[in-house]
């Protein structure tokens, strides 16, 4: 920043401000000038959205986009207008088959959870809407749409993110979020005791999800070529009659790896 009273640029704080991803829609309830009070009907407010980037070694080191104001003006619905709902609703969520309003997991059996959130109660319509997924075949990236009936609301939507909520598209009047279950292993599931009821192993805690700390995917561990879309389910079995689970019925090897030799692979 240049600075009369020095003569030169000096550096200063310009821009001060998280780090917190993108956000598509804005809501204010308060007027934040006058120590967020009440907003008042038809009392005009106006309102900036700029972009802008930094520059480490650039001079000046903050570039920000015109300030294009926005007037807004608070009123209540208009006469004759009954919204079915209020902002910030939840009309429709999918978590799993016993938690579910207005929402069905039609097909497929992915983890994933879908919340519907009124932002425009206005602008809300009666209607239907499919989420379908979509892979790039030549990058992997799992996409997903959204359409109502012929229409086309969203297409190729990559955030599925429950931690970046802001980031989901805005349909209708209501924010649409579709989130991927975590990376992991989702459930353990010892269906078949061993001769005797005892366990044969136990985890060393390294900070895995299960087995008492010792059970996670690779990726959290040795790190993984493997895409979310190749994840499958795994049964481990012990045997001490190899032939009894060939590779002709479908089962294969598992690696060794061992601790004490600093986890470098031994055996199939």
């Amino acid at each position: 920043t240049f600075s009369n009273e020095f003569g030169e640029v000096v550096e200063a704080t310009v821009q001060k401000a998280p780090d917190t991803g993108l956000q598509r829609h804005f809501v204010f309830d308060a007027d934040a000038i006058n120590g967020n009070a009440p907003l008042q009907n038809w009392q005009k407010f106006w309102l900036v959205v700029s972009a802008y980037g930094y520059n480490e070694i650039g001079v000046p080191k903050i570039l920000e986009s015109p300030l294009v104001s926005i007037e807004v003006v608070p009123q209540g619905v208009e006469g004759g207008i009954l919204p079915s709902s209020n902002s910030g609703d939840l009309i429709a969520y999918f978590a799993n088959a016993d938690s579910l309003e207005n929402a069905d997991h039609t097909q497929g059996t992915s983890d994933g959870q879908l919340e519907i959130e009124v932002v425009d109660p206005i602008n809300v319509t009666d209607s239907n809407y499919e989420i379908t997924f979509e892979v790039d075949d030549s990058t992997g990236a799992i996409g997903w749409n959204v359409t109502s009936g012929s229409e086309v609301k969203v297409s190729g939507w990559d955030n599925q993110d429950a931690a970046d909520a802001g980031n989901f598209p805005l349909v209708d009047g209501v924010i649409v979020r579709m989130m991927g279950p975590p990376e992991g292993i989702n459930e353990v599931d010892r269906s078949v005791d061993p001769p005797g009821g005892e366990r044969w192993v136990s985890g060393t805690d390294w900070g895995g999800s299960h087995l008492f700390g010792g059970l996670d995917i690779g990726a959290n561990f040795f790190g993984s070529t493997v895409s979310l879309t190749d994840y499958v389910t795994v049964d481990v079995r012990f045997t001490s009659d190899s032939t009894s689970m060939s590779e002709a019925t479908g089962w294969s090897r598992a690696y060794t790896y061992r601790r004490d030799l600093g986890y470098a692979a031994q055996a199939l």
